[in-house]
């Protein structure tokens, strides 16, 4: 753990966590955060499971940090009911922290502090694949095969269609590790929407090895260059195009696929020349009666609404009185079921 990029720090630790065995891993730092960046939960020896909060703190050149942000952690245990707390830095801490962590032990309280060395170690006692990556469902496991197949078979691209709410990312996520695991290095995952970008970077994480990093592009940050998996807007990329070597990546997924056939995701899409582009949606229709067939090929897999139903993993509500924002009368939501 390194560098001074608070918010990269953040989301490192963030992964480092759930990657060691704490489960619902939030991001939830900015303002009014009462003092928390990360809420999660872990099971103690006794097998009760403990809310905690973290406080995350990104200094430059060997910082230290010192009391006042054990008293934000202190002040967020409140506000969320949280039973332990951890203050995790990229640096030390003062020895007046050290002291007041060991004050209040005495009183009761679960306070623990992280530096970099810490979380370092912390990652090197835990296995290099998530401890829950889970089984692919069959469906899952069908798309990924004929997505390995294509690909093996000299096809440079690719696309499946899937009902939302059926696991498009987890798909996405078990190719790129198929395909890290017969030597590719690199995968870009490109999309429409910030809050989209982290989201899926978020749930690559537990299909990842602990050594394969992952970065965040948008509002005008370049795009990362190295090993690992990137995710970010086409928006962003478009502006630094010319300065990228069209076959750097080897993977390239485009999330949504159906937003690819606006003006400035085609430029990106056509431009770069990796050895698999894949494309997914559940949408795959448009008004404009264009096709995005002529981007990513034919689908190899479909799994629609009514199928995923059927199998059992998606179930129907009908929200009562249509208050849901957007809902007309007759309509439903999907969601998926275990």
């Amino acid at each position: 753990m390194s560098g001074a990029d608070w918010w990269r720090f953040e989301r490192a630790v963030a992964r480092a966590i759930s990657h060691c065995g704490w489960s619902d891993v939030q991001l939830v730092g900015g303002a009014g955060d009462q003092g928390a960046d990360l809420l999660a939960t872990r099971s103690d020896p006794t097998g009760e499971v403990r809310p905690w909060i973290i406080q995350v703190k990104a200094v430059t050149g060997g910082g230290y940090v010192g009391v006042e942000a054990i008293k934000e952690a202190v002040n967020a245990m409140s506000f969320y009911g949280a039973k332990s707390a951890a203050v995790a830095t990229n640096g030390d801490f003062t020895k007046s922290a050290l002291r007041r962590r060991d004050e209040l032990a005495k009183n009761g309280f679960d306070i623990k502090l992280w530096n970099g060395t810490f979380l370092s170690t912390l990652l090197s006692k835990w296995p290099e694949l998530h401890w829950q990556r889970r089984e692919l469902r069959p469906y899952q496991q069908r798309i990924v095969q004929a997505l390995i197949k294509s690909y093996h078979n000299g096809d440079a691209r690719g696309q499946f269609i899937m009902a939302t709410g059926l696991g498009k990312t987890v798909v996405a996520a078990e190719f790129t590790r198929a395909m890290f695991d017969q030597g590719a290095k690199n995968a870009l995952v490109l999309c429409h929407s910030q809050d989209l970008a982290l989201q899926l970077e978020q749930a690559f994480w537990p299909h990842l090895k602990s050594n394969e990093t992952t970065s965040v592009f948008f509002d005008g940050k370049p795009p990362s260059q190295k090993d690992g998996v990137t995710f970010g807007l086409y928006q962003t990329l478009l502006g630094y195009l010319p300065s990228i070597e069209p076959s750097f990546f080897d993977i390239v997924i485009v999330d949504e696929a159906h937003h690819a056939l606006a003006q400035g995701f085609q430029s990106c899409v056509n431009q770069l020349k990796p050895k698999y582009l894949l494309g997914m949606t559940a949408t795959p229709w448009r008004g404009d009666g264009d096709s995005i067939d002529r981007l990513f090929g034919p689908p190899l897999e479909t799994v629609s609404l009514v199928e995923g139903m059927a199998l059992g993993f998606l179930t129907v509500t009908w929200p009562p009185a249509f208050l849901q924002r957007g809902l007309e009368p007759g309509g439903y939501f999907a969601h998926q079921r275990g």
